[in-house]
């Protein structure tokens, strides 16, 4: 519980575990009253940003693998050609004990880079560590 006098402020929880969902509410008050008969309340799932693993072992293929992140009912995998290019999501997977998915139909000997997001309903860990790979 944090009181602010002040108009804009940002609250990190430190103490949260992966998999468990927290409340929070949010109030206004001026001096201990009650400002607003609103209260905002939002309910989310702390989940561990996934690792991602890469190879391609095969012409124009990619093998992407996560680490699972506990609570989690799917994932999100987005990707990127080239250093330079712009990220985009190329799957979406259900289930939050998969952790593999082949990406094809790729450019050979180019590289690309791969980050996975965990997701329950709306809530979703903070991006992975990106990885590349070279496509065979």
């Amino acid at each position: 519980i944090i009181t602010a006098k002040t108009e804009k402020i940002t609250y990190t929880d430190t103490g949260v575990a992966s998999g468990k969902t927290y409340t929070y509410r949010i109030r206004c008050v001026d001096d201990g009253a009650v400002v607003s008969g609103a209260t905002v309340t939002k309910s989310i799932r702390f989940l561990e940003a996934p690792a991602v693993f890469l190879s391609s072992t095969t012409t124009g293929k990619v093998k992407v693998t996560w680490t699972t992140s506990k609570g989690a009912d799917g994932y999100e995998i987005w990707r990127k050609k080239g250093a330079t290019g712009s990220y985009s999501r190329v799957a979406t997977i259900s289930g939050g004990s998969k952790d593999t998915w082949y990406d094809k139909d790729l450019t050979s000997k180019a590289n690309y880079y791969y980050y996975a997001v965990a997701v329950y309903g709306d809530s979703k860990s903070a991006n992975g560590p990106a990885d590349y790979v070279e496509v065979k």
